[in-house]
């Protein structure tokens, strides 16, 4: 099977014929054409999704379904696989249709190295060839992830010692993507997996599927109906809006996006059939997951119905998600409480480090918020005023990127984002005050967008250029920012800017915001902005500060990066740039999940003392969050590890 894939090195060097046909019509057939232009001249695309005798184009090539191809070009076009997420299927329909592998078909490997993925794959089978004797009956379940290699690794020790901790077995499951790519069960099998939970559900669950699906999906019309969704006593509506909002639209609207959320909601059902059934006949003690969103958000609950442990392995570091602490979904460190706790030392430290570190802050300085990558929000003063010169109390909406996790905080006072904009519209027309809003300066073109048509709904609701000074929004009589969760819980009140948050936040339990519990108390603030007058307390913001960017380490914002040498992963960037990579061609200071280049730099780095402190730190860790849950842990030298 693997001499039928092909590489990009291989398609340059013409190991296939000039003239090709690409089956797979999707992102990474059009990939495939802007990589190989010049180097082969393909003819036409096939899917397997298109209708006999149908005429549809892409890349401005037709489209064939397979019966049509067959008919018109079998056997006289090479067939190159480019449908990644369902390349073994594809694979296997070629065989058995009578096409050779290595000849009449390929599989595009892209910017895969073969060499680096044998390596790592012979390194497991050195490393971890003595994990024998776990408990057959009891079984552990770890996500595949497809192209995310550096997950991989990070799966190959958090299994490892799991099945030790539980006994048991390591299985693999498919959630995060539909079916396994090249190489990937090998890689799998290096590490100690015994069997791949990726068949296809058989005809009696197909039908329960199709028995739910027809019986629920009528039912959901509004967002409030698709938030509300249960099953078998299992409220999965929240990840499955959240997969659409994320994936799909910031805007519910299901006439015009109803085919995406039947697909959503049938595989939610999939899930929920193919994973409990396992569940029912099989002693699963722990399963292992990436995000734990999403799809994987659905496994999460279901895992939690059946008493089953539930880790995530995102960013490198492990998590233990419990169903009454959700670690990302729900803000509940009470950093004031934890503050109180720590030792006089460590208070008055950490108080000077955040003066230092949040004077920088509003100067422009972004070290302790990587995620803006470069953009920062504190830019300098304009020479010109951007609000207008009046006695009104002036208001500025600070929206959230709309394509980051739209449920980062957890439930908040609306359905999502584009509901409380609405909201926030509404109410700019029945209030005689002057509101703006201030774009997100790391947001993305899809985000602005959104605000766009979100400020043509609203004329009453004036834009502010994109790299206004929240300091000069001071300067010039900003009285009140609107944010969900947003860091501008804690930059603006140090401006002197009051700030009403619409949901759980990492600020709530300290007094300098305004933190609304329902809809109705959120009305009331908005309707009587002129009578409110918050004291806020800048030793507040000081003692928040340095509790959520210097001493809580349990934040998966600041992953502590123990797979690497040297460098904080970082999964915000997943993308190399021309300008940043290292000799892997991955980037220093923020590691790229994705492709095997992961495995060549942790082969290199790898030495026996190296795999000992790696079990030793991942052990401890299994054993605090299963011993003492989601709490805090304060660095002993007082500095992020």
């Amino acid at each position: 099977m693997y001499e039928s894939f092909i590489t990009n090195d291989a398609i340059k060097a013409g190991k296939v014929e000039k003239k090709v046909a690409l089956f797979g019509a999707g992102k990474f057939g059009s990939r495939f054409i802007e990589r190989h232009k010049g180097n082969v001249e393909v003819f036409c695309f096939i899917d397997n999704g298109a209708a006999d005798g149908s005429k549809s184009m892409h890349e401005g090539m037709p489209v064939y379904s397979f019966n049509d191809f067959e008919r018109v070009h079998k056997k006289k076009l090479p067939i190159i696989i480019t449908a990644l997420s369902y390349w073994k299927e594809i694979y296997d329909q070629l065989y058995d249709n009578g096409y050779i592998p290595g000849k009449d078909y390929f599989v595009w490997f892209g910017e895969y190295n073969i060499t680096n993925i044998t390596d790592f794959i012979e390194h497991n089978n050195v490393v971890w060839s003595g994990n024998v004797g776990c408990h057959k009956d009891n079984k552990i379940i770890v996500m595949m992830t497809g192209v995310m290699c550096a997950h991989q690794i990070f799966f190959s020790y958090y299994a490892n010692i799991l099945a030790k901790r539980y006994d048991a077995e390591i299985m693999a499951g498919l959630t995060k993507v539909a079916s396994a790519v090249p190489f990937e069960k090998a890689v799998y099998k290096s590490f100690g997996v015994h069997e791949y939970l990726d068949k296809p559900l058989s005809y009696s669950q197909r039908k329960r599927v199709d028995e739910i699906f027809t019986r629920e999906y009528p039912k959901l019309k509004s967002s409030d109906d698709w938030l509300a969704f249960t099953l078998d006593g299992i409220n999965y509506g929240y990840e499955i809006y959240r997969n659409y909002l994320r994936n799909i639209s910031a805007i519910y609207d299901r006439e015009k996006y109803g085919k995406e959320l039947a697909r959503i909601l049938r595989r939610a059902i999939e899930i929920h059939i193919r994973y409990g059934d396992y569940f029912n006949t099989h002693a699963v003690k722990a399963i292992i997951l990436t995000d734990a969103l999403y799809d994987e958000g659905i496994l999460r609950l279901l895992a939690w119905k059946h008493g089953i442990a539930v880790y995530a392995a995102d960013d490198g570091r492990i998590f233990r998600w419990y169903p009454n602490i959700p670690h990302v979904e729900r803000y509940g460190h009470n950093y004031k409480k934890m503050f109180a706790a720590m030792p006089e030392n460590l208070q008055k430290k950490g108080i000077a480090w955040a003066k230092e570190h949040l004077d920088k802050r509003l100067q422009g300085d972004i070290s302790d918020i990587p995620y803006m990558k470069g953009k920062g929000a504190f830019n300098k003063i304009k020479s010109t005023n951007v609000l207008k010169k009046s006695n009104k109390i002036k208001v500025v909406i600070c929206p959230h990127a709309l394509t980051d996790d739209p449920y980062q905080g957890g439930k908040f006072l609306f359905n999502d984002h584009w509901s409380w904009l609405c909201y926030l519209g509404d109410m700019s027309e029945r209030t005689d005050y002057d509101w703006y809003l201030k774009e997100h300066p790391a947001a993305d073109k899809y985000s602005y967008d959104i605000w766009d048509q979100f400020l043509k709904r609203y004329p009453k609701v004036i834009k502010l250029p994109l790299d206004t000074s929240p300091v000069q929004l001071k300067n010039e009589g900003m009285d009140f920012a609107l944010t969900i969760c947003g860091t501008i819980g804690h930059e603006y009140p140090a401006l002197g800017i009051q700030v009403i948050n619409a949901g759980p936040n990492p600020h709530d339990d300290f007094d300098f915001d305004w933190n609304p519990k329902t809809v109705e108390e959120y009305e009331r603030l908005l309707l009587h902005l002129p009578k409110l007058k918050k004291k806020i307390e800048m030793n507040e913001i000081y003692q928040f500060y340095c509790m959520y960017f210097l001493y809580d380490l349990t934040d998966r914002r600041r992953p502590n990066d123990i797979f690497f040498d040297n460098n904080l992963y970082g999964a915000d960037s997943p993308w190399p740039t021309e300008t940043s990579q290292n000799k892997y061609g991955l980037m220093e200071g923020s590691k790229n999940t994705y492709y095997d280049k992961a495995y060549r730099w942790f082969i290199d780095e790898f030495s026996e003392e190296k795999h000992k402190k790696l079990i030793q730190a991942i052990e401890k860790t299994v054993y605090e969050i299963d011993n003492e849950g989601v709490k805090i842990r304060i660095d002993k030298k007082n500095s992020i590890l």
